[in-house]
């Protein structure tokens, strides 16, 4: 079994990957916005948007996002179990 430490830096190590993913997450969705608007101005065509493209980039972090945040559930889930293991020894 992992010791104390060494969950404590995988959950560390995750949330700050975590807080790296939501700062992306919230740039793209403003840069979603401000290319609507520029697009929406110039009248571009659908197929030579790019905010459809940073669509997709948004979806891939929420993706990525969803996956941390399970992957951290469960290491809190193994930091409680190692900390009662430690305890009852």
């Amino acid at each position: 079994m992992r010791s104390i430490d060494e969950v404590s830096k995988l959950i560390v190590d995750r949330s700050k990957e975590y807080g790296f993913i939501v700062a992306l997450l919230e740039l793209s969705n403003a840069g979603v916005r401000v290319l609507q608007a520029a697009e929406a101005i110039v009248k571009v065509p659908q197929t030579m948007k790019k905010s459809v493209r940073m669509e997709y980039v948004r979806a891939d972090l929420k993706k990525q996002k969803e996956v941390i945040e399970q992957e951290l559930d469960s290491l809190v889930e193994l930091l409680v179990k190692v900390i009662r293991n430690e305890a009852d020894e």
